[in-house]
């Protein structure tokens, strides 16, 4: 059997113990085909990162002046950490975004995200990265159900797919979209987990430090009118409004200095991220209470501010959140909890740093 540009096609053999199949047998086979040419087209690029990192070797030098100079950007800066509560304290570190850029300037790293195996009712996946100067390779792994969680309307009564009936959210099935951002979450923290165990600890510490103080100049450069309007307007889009921040606070949004509205950042990004939710760091029972110990900013406060829809109670659905099959007692950022954003690129694997609810404050 020849084709018009010479070349013969083989028909597949019918063997004694592998009778012929028919068309499903070409398909399976074609399959294999198909797995092998991607194996081989990633060692072709792990051998070809080799390559340019031995004929182009990073200059630790220059890559340490410009994570410096990234970490003086101020919309970067205010990315760059996370904080949530954990048994009485606060616990912080690099976030997502840092991590990428500081693997983009340090150079010659390559990572991504890989599935292990999925079922009905799990995903088992893993973050990796590697040094191609050094040939060192670092992989963090997540497993989570295939669960994310919804409010309850109406009295809704009915089990969930962990057999509860009662509490105000419930867990249920994602659809694709949701099992998409669901893996991408968990994938994205788990690439940064790697990333940070090959980078420079002196590197990735330096550059918080900067991004720090990036923040207090930027804070302290602002009007605090503007700065406290755009913080109610950022926590409006994350279901946070203003007597729930100051019930965090413990005093009057008005009286807030300069080191809170930074740490206040960092719980934007922790939420925003996925590292934790809002119940985690604010009481819901004060949203939208007239009664609340901490009522309304200063009465004087300007009109434009008392009109401005970030103070007023944020009716949104709670974010959607990941059920751990079981508890990761190594590292706290595996318990992320899926939040549901509603972007158009969900489908970039490491793209969960998208762009926040408001204007960062």
């Amino acid at each position: 059997m020849s084709e018009g540009n010479g070349t013969k096609a083989v028909a597949p053999r019918e063997t004694e113990d592998r009778p012929f199949q028919g068309t499903m047998d070409i398909q399976a086979r074609g399959s294999d085909v198909g797995a092998l040419a991607a194996v081989g087209r990633e060692e072709a690029g792990i051998q070809a990162a080799f390559v340019v990192a031995k004929r182009f070797p990073r200059d630790e030098d220059r890559a340490y002046t410009r994570v410096m100079q990234s970490c003086k950007r101020p919309r970067f800066a205010d990315g760059a950490e996370y904080s949530f509560p954990r048994g009485g304290a606060s616990v912080s570190g690099p976030s997502v975004k840092l991590a990428r850029e500081l693997a983009r300037l340090w150079g010659n790293l390559r990572y991504g995200i890989r599935l292990v195996a999925v079922d009905d009712d799990t995903v088992h996946g893993m973050g990796w990265a590697l040094d191609c100067e050094t040939n060192t390779q670092v992989e963090s792994e997540f497993k989570i159900r295939k669960l994310v969680q919804r409010k309850r309307f109406n009295g809704d009564s009915s089990p969930d797919e962990l057999g509860e009936t009662s509490g105000k959210n419930k867990w249920v099935k994602p659809d694709e979209r949701d099992l998409r951002e669901l893996i991408n979450k968990h994938g994205a923290i788990a690439v940064r987990n790697a990333l940070l165990q090959l980078l420079p600890p002196d590197i990735v510490e330096d550059a918080l430090s900067e991004s720090r103080r990036t923040q207090r100049d930027d804070v302290h450069s602002q009007p605090m009118e503007d700065v406290v309007r755009k913080l109610l307007i950022a926590f409006e889009g994350k279901g946070v409004d203003k007597s729930m921040i100051e019930g965090l606070l413990r005093h009057k949004l008005s009286l807030v200095t300069e080191e809170e509205l930074v740490e206040l950042r960092r719980v934007f990004n922790s939420i925003k991220d996925g590292n934790s939710t809002r119940e985690d760091h604010f009481d819901v029972s004060m949203a939208d209470d007239p009664k609340s110990r901490y009522a309304p900013i200063d009465p004087n406060a300007s009109r434009e501010n008392s009109q401005n829809p970030g103070n007023q109670a944020a009716d949104v659905e709670v974010q959607d959140r990941a059920a751990e099959p079981e508890k990761q007692e190594a590292e706290p950022e595996t318990e992320v909890q899926h939040q549901d954003e509603h972007h158009d690129d969900a489908g970039d694997l490491l793209g969960t740093d998208d762009e926040q609810t408001g204007d960062f404050f």
